[in-house]
């Protein structure tokens, strides 16, 4: 008799819960923005980096700019004073 495997448990659809950090990486020789997604259902110890344009595809609805620290498409001054772009 052969052993039977046990069926493949759909992966969970995820959805961005909330923004918890954001940094300066680069993408294609340029520097470009990723924010740390908490996403909905799991912890935040399973964050993941994200590049905020590609997160903006995946979920149109999800707003990014009163996250993350943009003003019309410039980065917010950091805490130490000095601009992040």
């Amino acid at each position: 008799m052969q052993p039977t495997l046990p069926a493949p448990q759909p992966t969970p659809y995820l959805h961005p819960r909330a923004i918890l950090d954001r940094r300066l990486a680069r993408k294609n020789h340029k520097a470009t923005t990723q924010v740390l997604v908490h996403w909905e259902g799991l912890p935040p110890a399973d964050a993941t980096w994200e590049f905020t344009d590609e997160l903006s595809m995946r979920f149109p609805t999800f707003n990014l700019k009163d996250k993350v620290g943009f003003k019309e498409g410039r980065l917010l001054p950091t805490e130490e004073g000095g601009e992040e772009d």
